[in-house]
């Protein structure tokens, strides 16, 4: 297990580029949430969208952005009214080196990916076909339903395919993970989310 993670690890560190596609439902509601990334190691480009927000966000390697409905920047981007309300539905920018920028290359850069593959701890591993599964169940506590997170990794290349998360309260989260070292749609204001190879669903 901890050999199979550290390849998967190594994988992913060779990578230029990947594209996610994270989708959320639940059982007990209509509700649904979309995320779409398509970052490299120095640029990306993310849209949110919900039943009531919808959010972009691009960084290059000059400057950062978003834009969106006053609902997404004031829920997701944690904007005040009066702010939100002056972006309206421009582009607004901050300069590489600059606070927000860095936050936003952390968010939509880094941490995506970074994130997989998880630590070895209560893992238990499987084949199927051509990939590893990897499966990971928590218990339920007095606050947090029981929890299960499955990640599939592909045998032949060590990288992260899809990974989902459903918990005992009907909650279920799904990422698929793809065009690994692909050429990915420039962020930019004119691309952003809303053309080029990235599509526009959250």
């Amino acid at each position: 297990m901890a050999s199979l993670l550290k390849a998967s690890k190594a994988a992913i560190a060779t990578q230029t580029s990947a594209y996610m596609a994270f989708n959320a439902s639940s059982t007990t509601s209509s509700a649904t949430e979309k995320i779409v990334a398509d970052v490299d190691t120095n640029t990306g480009a993310e849209t949110v969208t919900d039943d009531k927000a919808d959010l972009t966000v691009t960084v290059t390697s000059k400057d950062g952005s978003i834009s969106g409905t006053a609902s997404s920047l004031t829920s997701l981007f944690a904007m005040t009214a009066e702010q939100a309300t002056k972006v309206g539905t421009r582009w607004e920018f901050w300069k590489t080196g600059t606070t927000r920028c860095k936050a936003l290359k952390k968010d939509v850069i880094e941490d995506l990916l970074q994130s997989l593959p998880p630590s070895a701890k209560g893992i238990t591993l499987a084949t199927a076909g051509s990939d590893y599964v990897l499966k990971r169940t928590s218990v339920a506590t007095s606050s947090v339903p029981a929890l299960t997170n499955t990640l599939i990794i592909s045998t032949q290349t060590k990288l992260p395919i899809e990974e989902t998360s459903t918990d005992s309260a009907g909650e279920r989260v799904m990422t698929r993970i793809s065009k690994w070292g692909g050429v990915r749609c420039r962020a930019s204001a004119t691309c952003g989310l809303r053309g080029g190879r990235v599509d526009r669903q959250r």
